[in-house]
């Protein structure tokens, strides 16, 4: 690569590349390089981001039923846990008494 950049015959009499930008230069070091440990990266994050997606994103449509869920989503994950534990506190103090 470095040879490559430093040889005269890829530059005109004014000293500007013939045949790269700097960036495309970067970005093809950067795949003859490592290529399949980014090839890897970008299929993990792909499946990542496909897991994350609402099942309405995916069909492109909306269910028809609703999930029915009670719980609180104001509260943040703490939050939630702190509660849980609070109520398992009581519910374990009524069965000793």
């Amino acid at each position: 690569m470095e040879d490559y950049v430093k040889s005269p015959m890829f530059y005109d009499k004014n000293g500007k590349s013939l045949n790269f930008t700097p960036g495309a230069l970067a970005k093809w070091a950067l795949r003859a390089n490592h290529g399949d440990w980014m090839e890897q990266q970008i299929l993990s994050q792909a499946k990542n981001h496909a897991a994350r997606m609402k099942a309405e994103q995916i069909a492109g449509t909306d269910p028809e039923r609703r999930g029915n869920g009670s719980g609180d989503t104001k509260l943040s994950i703490d939050d939630q846990f702190m509660q849980l534990a609070q109520k398992t506190k009581e519910d374990r103090q009524k069965i000793r008494q």
